[in-house]
Parts: C-alpha cells; sequence; structure tokens
C-alpha cells in the first residue's frame, strides 16, 4: 500500500511506505486455483508443499465461489503418498476441516523450516474454482 499525501515539507514530497498491519506475511498465495472433479469415484485433488518461514500458529483459510460443492481442506507434514494415502489416514494430518461451506479454515503450530502439504479435496463430478491463504506468524518485534 502506498500513501500520498500533499502538505508542507522541507523537504520534495513522495510517497511513503505503510507498514504492513497484519500479523504476519501471507504465503503462498492460491488465488484463482482449480481443484480438479472427482472420477471413478476417485477425489479430485489440488496439492501444494510450502516451506515454513516463522515458527508459531499458521492458519489457512479456503473459500470457493459455490456452496454446492464441499471442498475439503487438509495439512499434512512429512511424507504423504497420495490421495488415497491422505484419506485412508496413512499420512501425518496436521489439520483437517469438515465438509462443509465456504469459508473452511484450519489452525496449526508450525516451526520455522517445516515443510508442510495443503491439500484441497473434491469429491464432487465437476471441478471447483477456490482460493486459499496461509497466514503465518508474525515475526518477533
Amino acid at each position: 500500500m502506498t500513501i500520498i499525501g500533499c502538505g508542507r515539507q522541507s523537504s520534495p514530497a513522495g510517497p511513503t511506505q505503510a507498514r504492513p498491519t497484519s500479523t504476519g506475511p501471507t504465503t503462498p498465495d492460491l488465488s484463482n486455483k482449480t481443484v480438479p472433479a472427482a472420477h471413478d469415484g476417485v477425489a479430485g485433488v489440488y496439492k501444494m508443499d510450502v516451506t515454513i518461514t516463522r515458527s508459531g500458529t499458521a492458519t489457512m483459510t479456503l473459500r470457493w465461489p459455490d456452496a454446492d460443492f464441499s471442498l475439503q481442506l487438509y495439512l499434512t507434514g512429512g511424507a504423504c503418498a497420495d490421495t488415497t494415502s491422505l484419506l485412508m489416514g496413512a499420512c501425518r494430518i496436521l489439520g483437517a476441516s469438515r465438509v462443509g461451506n465456504p469459508p473452511v479454515t484450519v489452525t496449526i503450530p508450525v516451526n520455522n523450516g517445516d515443510t508442510n502439504t495443503v491439500w484441497v479435496v473434491n469429491r464432487d463430478h465437476l471441478p471447483q474454482s477456490f482460493t486459499g491463504f496461509l497466514l503465518l506468524p508474525a515475526s518477533a518485534t
């Protein structure tokens, strides 16, 4: 955000950078992504690995435009072979949302340097667009 003002100054005026007011950096930005449709009884999945840059509590929020779809959000740590392993409980699930209407939110403890995986699962017969945001802990001040 840039703040530009008019007024009297002894030096030339220019844009001033505003300081962020959020509680932490947002990464990754999963704007305008699409999770594929389920096919032959296998859920569609969007998967992304995320490296955590700060320790504390992270919050992942997932939104999608059509509440007739029931997307589900999972956050896993460590290796997770595939969607079947995830849904059969063979992965280390750090947090998961219930099937329901948007938005859904999952909050988990994180450590700097961890690599976690964000999973968006679609059991419906049509693909669905979504937006997700991972809010990381604020840095110590």
